[in-house]
């Protein structure tokens, strides 16, 4: 007769299996439909700060935190007095990291679920198995949150993470909190150094003048752009390589792209995308016609544009020492004001003539947290730099193209 210790190690089997399929499953999905399922922002982010910090803050640091906030309830079924706090505690805790990852409204829907999973059962196994459904749930919904807009390809992620939270569940209910930590790291750890030791692979691109290469570049940094004989390196987001080519095109042979004073240019969403090189060889020399190689990534798939026409408003200087204060450069601030506006609040801006700015009004922005309509902005602008916006006297226009990754190579 086996033991009652060996009897307590295959509670719940099936989740380890049904997990185990699911996890299979979702990478099996994602390599023959190739979808574009990108790993969180941090993993992304990480390039910038080298291969050990990553694997630190991504190896060590997010699985502890995860698999105690999702997991810590998985240890009150070994615990009967300490149980349903427990499980109230790791509703809470997986709610608020659901909440992060995706929204408010979804961490509420996910803690009023894990807590009717908890209090409603009067079963301690029925408990247990809601809660280990409901947590695994969240768990994959937060990783999808951290992805995107939702679609086929995200549903496949958030399948193949949920499978992971089961997984991970099982082994706290059998083994210990330990075991699902241990085995965080070790996928992470993986996806780490996947990312930044398995290339992926380039696209070749031709045109009349460019023989063109894009590759992954695994270090994160500014735009940057080098010239060196006949060849250019432009790094960057997709978008913001896009953003680049077409800025550059002032100084080529053809008509300007900056011909009409009022033009501008912005790239979005290009923080969650990897960044990339672009190398592009001149075969004809002389000043460079990028709008080929832009038109080449246009043709490929792989950037879309967006144009759109917004009214220009301009800035006037309404308090000069709070303007100076708030930029710390009195001779400079408006210059620096530009660059934090662009870089910051996503508000492009036009340098017209005198002290006078032109700018359109952007809110579509996620981040533009502090402006969540256009007063709030204006009185932002006039209390934080002494500047007033008021509608163009001249009612002109502003030609916005937004630049998106349409897919990763």
């Amino acid at each position: 007769m086996k033991s009652e210790k060996t009897r307590k190690r295959r509670h719940f089997r099936w989740a380890l299996w049904t997990g185990l399929g699911l996890y299979a499953l979702g990478g099996i999905l994602a390599g023959v439909f190739d979808t574009d399922i990108r790993t969180e922002d941090f993993i992304e982010d990480g390039f910038g700060f080298g291969l050990w910090p990553t694997l630190i803050l991504v190896g060590i640091v997010v699985p502890l935190l995860e698999e105690t906030a999702f997991r810590l309830w998985a240890v009150g079924w070994r615990r009967k007095r300490a149980m349903r706090t427990l499980y109230l505690v790791g509703s809470a805790l997986a709610a608020i990291f659901v909440a992060l990852g995706t929204s408010w409204w979804a961490g509420a829907v996910a803690l009023a679920v894990m807590l009717a999973c908890t209090l409603v059962p009067r079963d301690d196994r029925k408990r247990t198995l809601l809660m280990l459904v409901a947590t695994s749930a969240s768990f994959g919904i937060m990783h999808a949150g951290n992805v995107g807009t939702w679609d086929w390809s995200v549903s496949i992620y958030f399948a193949a993470l949920a499978g992971f939270g089961l997984m991970a569940a099982y082994l706290v209910l059998n083994h210990s909190l330990i075991w699902s930590i241990l085995l965080h790291m070790v996928v992470n750890c993986f996806i780490v150094l996947v990312m930044f030791y398995i290339p992926g692979e380039p696209v070749k691109l031709e045109t009349e003048r460019y023989a063109m290469e894009l590759t992954p570049f695994r270090k994160m940094e500014y735009m940057v752009e080098e010239h060196s004989g006949d060849t250019v390196w432009i790094r960057g987001s997709l978008p913001a390589i896009a953003d680049n080519l077409v800025r550059s095109q002032q100084y080529a042979d053809s008509v300007p792209i900056y011909s009409q004073p009022v033009m501008h240019h912005r790239a979005k969403g290009s923080w969650r995308l990897p960044t990339m090189q672009l190398q592009m060889v001149d075969r004809q020399g002389g000043k460079q016609d990028y709008m080929q190689a832009l038109r080449a990534l246009m043709d490929e798939g792989l950037v879309a544009s967006d144009t759109t026409y917004e009214p220009l408003w301009t800035l006037r200087i309404a308090d000069t020492a709070l303007a100076a204060s708030a930029t710390g450069n009195s001779s400079g601030f408006l210059s620096s004001f530009i660059i934090s506006m662009q870089i910051w609040y996503n508000m492009p801006i036009m340098v017209a003539e005198g002290e006078d700015e032109r700018f359109p009004l952007c809110y579509e922005n996620e981040s533009l947290v502090t402006c969540p309509d256009r007063d709030s902005c204006l009185r932002l602008i006039e209390q934080t730099y002494g500047l007033h916006a008021e509608p163009d006297p001249q009612q002109r226009m502003m030609q916005i193209i937004t630049f998106s990754a349409k897919s990763n190579p």
